[in-house]
């Protein structure tokens, strides 16, 4: 898994690689800036217990629910440096309650934001009562930080609010709004090769507002409003008929191509 810090680094270049060739990057670096805002700054103490003492400091496990080698530690100072999460004894008694999926999620968050991942009084936070569009694209909250929120996709603001009907032409602008975020999304990833846990419930719930949105009006009006959202990403982006074809219909050796020449393009200058 690539690290939070990694995926910063390269969108960083990515940025550079596209203000270079004049592209409007305003989106990527608000997003950017989202995944700054997620970085756990760790402490600087990396005392690491003495195993020399006689006593077990800590087991490495292979889980069969998390696919992967663990560590449980029995001291909060162990660091095994390996880049494995390490789960601790005083954790076991709110992880025995979790499912396989919660589990996941904790392994997850331990994997980005390191060993400082303890789990002291953490839960799983109760989502607000949202619309279906929600379902299944809860955050995962404890202690160290929170994964996956997206306030407008599981949070307050995805709240419905049945007092307000909107208009025709506000339906429009909600599904063009959508589909620019989806876009945002997916032209980040085209271009970085990075994307995450908060990214993947955006997409997922854009998708899902689309697509109700073509429950209800003519199919012609909303392909026509979809297709300017696509029309003004291309460019703005100052993408060319044929880096846009294989954005939207690219093999996964041609996106990787696509990437490798963005990266290249930034280290000849």
């Amino acid at each position: 898994m690539t690290s939070l810090n990694e995926r910063i680094r390269k969108g960083e270049a990515a940025i550079t690689r596209a203000k270079a060739r004049g592209q409007d990057v305003t989106a990527w670096e608000e997003h950017l800036g989202k995944l700054k805002a997620l970085v756990h700054v760790t402490s600087s103490d990396k005392t690491v217990a003495d195993v020399t003492e006689g006593r077990i400091v800590a087991v490495e496990i292979c889980s069969e629910v998390l696919q992967a080698h663990i560590w449980l530690a029995f001291d909060d100072a162990f660091d095994p440096g390996d880049g494995r999460a390490v789960f601790y004894g005083h954790e076991l008694e709110w992880l025995k309650t979790k499912t396989p999926e919660q589990l996941q999620e904790t392994h997850k968050a331990k994997l980005i934001f390191g060993r400082d991942t303890k789990i002291k009084g953490g839960s799983m936070e109760e989502k607000p009562k949202l619309g279906s569009d929600s379902e299944g694209l809860g955050f995962w909250s404890a202690e160290i930080g929170t994964v996956g929120r997206v306030s407008e996709v599981n949070g307050a603001e995805a709240r419905d609010v049945p007092e307000f009907v909107p208009t025709k032409h506000e339906v429009i602008q909600i599904a063009k709004y959508w589909e620019r975020r989806r876009l945002q999304i997916q032209l980040w990833f085209f271009v970085t090769g990075q994307s995450g846990s908060s990214e993947w419930r955006e997409n997922f719930y854009a998708s899902r507002r689309i697509d109700r949105i073509a429950g209800i009006l003519p199919e012609e009006e909303l392909n026509q409003a979809l297709e300017e959202v696509k029309l003004d990403s291309k460019q703005e982006g100052k993408f060319s008929d044929e880096e846009w074809d294989i954005f939207k219909n690219g093999t996964e050796e041609q996106w990787k191509s696509f990437q490798d020449k963005m990266r290249q393009e930034l280290e000849s200058k």
